[in-house]
């Protein structure tokens, strides 16, 4: 059987010997059987699950390269008033690990009608389209994470958006803003609390001026 060894990088193989087009969630798989669109059957057989982009081609083991396509799909169409308020509709897009596309003027999600409303109780401009999705990768690259709760993987996984283009101002000035304030937030959390003396005659042990409450441990509360 013809086996799909690896991913090539657009611009980094010299011919596309066929074409696959295939949804978003169809081009992040580690182990699949796929056909080409010219009918090539074959295993992918990756050594771990990253996201194959539009134009990217799947290298199969008898030489071959199939060129991936993106399907275009059902997406919402996010715009802001501004690019400070595109900055902080992605921070609440990043704050719910929802996966997004995103350009200098708009981002691009899955529909969502529940997101949508959200959105546009912010002041967004929600559109529905039809597109090809292509998420950017995170703080992890195109590699499928576990998702956490604690220290900084969380303020990564909440600020690891980032505009292309642009001349380094407006949206890029939100987006320093809000990585700022998410650091210290979380700097203001992680305060160690503590409670003052109650009695200098008890033998309680809730008497201690060095007593922590149970959530002051090594484990940063969420």
């Amino acid at each position: 059987m013809i086996v799909g060894t690896a991913v090539v990088r657009r611009g980094d193989y010299p011919k596309a010997d066929d074409r696959i087009t295939l949804d978003e969630q169809a081009r992040h798989r580690r182990r699949m059987a796929m056909v080409s669109d010219g009918g090539i059957a074959f295993l992918l057989d990756l050594a771990e699950a990253i996201l194959i982009r539009d134009g990217d081609a799947i290298l199969l083991s008898d030489g071959r390269h199939v060129e991936v396509k993106a399907r275009p799909e059902s997406l919402l169409e996010v715009r802001g008033r501004d690019g400070r308020h595109l900055v902080a509709l992605a921070w609440q897009i990043g704050n719910r690990h929802l996966p997004a596309e995103l350009h200098e003027d708009r981002i691009l999600i899955r529909e969502d009608r529940v997101i949508a409303d959200m959105l546009e109780g912010l002041g967004a401009k929600v559109t529905a389209v039809e597109a090809s999705f292509d998420p950017e990768g995170g703080a992890y690259g195109d590699r499928h994470m576990p998702h956490h709760h604690h220290g900084d993987e969380h303020e990564a996984g909440q600020t690891s958006f980032a505009l292309s283009g642009g001349s380094g101002g407006g949206a890029a000035d939100g987006l320093k803003d809000t990585r700022q304030a998410s650091r210290r937030g979380y700097a203001a959390a992680s305060a160690t609390p503590t409670l003052a003396p109650t009695s200098t005659t008890t033998s309680s042990p809730l008497s201690s001026a060095a007593f922590r409450m149970p959530w002051s441990s090594a484990t940063t509360p969420c």
